[in-house]
């Protein structure tokens, strides 16, 4: 017997042992159209102009003292530690 010809009888078994199934749309969002209307009762759109927060300056690499680079300094550390 197909499901589609005893479709009927088979659901009322079910909900007769197991109970109907409670509808699985979600709830309702209640929104809270009060606090909004309060600061802003025209609904209007605030523009206010950007504050950017500033360019970022880079910190300048110092030479060293004996004229030689930091990378060169790095450099001659790294060959200090090998040895």
């Amino acid at each position: 017997m197909n499901f589609q010809e005893s479709g009927t009888e088979v659901s009322q078994k079910i909900y007769s042992k197991c109970g109907k199934p409670s509808t699985l749309t979600r709830p309702k969002r209640k929104a809270d159209y009060k606090d909004s209307t309060e600061d802003n009762p025209n609904m209007e759109i605030k523009i206010e102009p950007m504050k950017p927060h500033g360019k970022k300056k880079h910190k300048k690499v110092e030479e060293a003292a004996d004229n030689k680079s930091v990378l060169e300094k790095i450099i001659g550390d790294i060959k200090q530690v090998d040895i």
